[in-house]
């Protein structure tokens, strides 16, 4: 009886020691799926705000760009106004010359004339 009893016992820990393994595999398991799933959404969360650095990355470099494009096209105007008064002045300076050269052209004439007239009168 006393052995039968000591083999009980031995079977009984045996038991509880078998027992106690599958319970640790069964906790092992569970924080296994557990840790999959918290790595699942820690994976969607990160791509959630990769997400919104791109969104936010795109809408600053539109900005940005729309920014340049602006002062660029306000250095273009300034040029072509100033091209404008270039031409402006450009064509008042010709036109300047061009009385000057005639003004220099009927004084020449007048002299002319006036010699040829003077010959005449001494002739």
């Amino acid at each position: 009886l006393d052995g039968r009893a000591r083999l009980e016992g031995l079977r009984l820990r045996e038991a509880l020691v078998q027992e106690e393994e599958g319970a640790r595999r069964d906790g092992m398991a569970m924080l296994g799926r557990q840790l999959a799933e918290q790595e699942k959404e820690l994976q969607r969360l990160m791509q959630i705000q990769v997400e919104e650095i791109r969104r936010r990355t795109d809408a600053e470099t539109k900005r940005r760009d729309l920014a340049w494009e602006g002062a660029i096209r306000d250095e273009w105007d300034q040029v072509n106004r100033r091209a404008e008064e270039y031409a402006d002045v450009a064509a008042r300076v010709e036109a300047a010359a061009a009385r000057e050269s005639r003004s220099q052209q009927l004084e020449g004439d007048k002299k002319a004339f006036a010699k040829a007239h003077q010959v005449l009168r001494a002739a």
